[in-house]
């Protein structure tokens, strides 16, 4: 499998994995735990809608998966803030990518220009990267 970083505006609510089963009409499979907690998830921007109710796909996820995936997002500036923290994870995982290539890269595979120039990028990011954790410091400084 290939490894992806999406990015996506849901609508969520708490439910737990029994409730979901219930609300989708299905029977709790016997090895399932039906307290456990989640959230109701459901997708506007694509997938056909799978429910009456809703207006978007819906599924369930469990509670630790989601809350390590989702931010809540209410005035301008959280959904701001959730933007440039997804922004720098991205710019964050490139950043290790491009730290992996450029050691196991040989003398043979690239010539030293284009080694310079991939130390500079890496260099760049880096800098940007810290951009952006310090304008997300300097919005939690002001709001606490």
């Amino acid at each position: 499998m290939k490894t992806y970083i999406g990015t996506k505006i849901i609508n969520a609510m708490p439910m737990t994995r029994i409730a979901y089963n219930e609300l989708r009409g299905w029977l709790l499979p016997s090895n399932e735990n039906g307290d456990d907690e989640g959230y109701l998830v459901e997708y506007t921007d694509g997938g056909t809608p799978n429910h009456a109710s809703f207006s978007g796909y819906i599924s369930w996820s469990p509670k630790g998966v989601f809350e390590n995936t989702y931010r809540e997002t209410g005035s301008n500036s959280e959904t701001w803030y959730a933007r440039v923290f997804e922004e720098r994870e991205e710019l964050d995982h490139k950043i290790i990518k491009l730290s992996a290539f450029i050691e196991a890269v040989t003398s043979e595979s690239l010539d030293e220009e284009s080694l310079s120039l991939l130390r500079l990028q890496l260099k760049v990011m880096d800098q940007y990267s810290h951009t952006l954790t310090r304008r997300m410091e300097k919005a939690n400084n002001e709001t606490a």
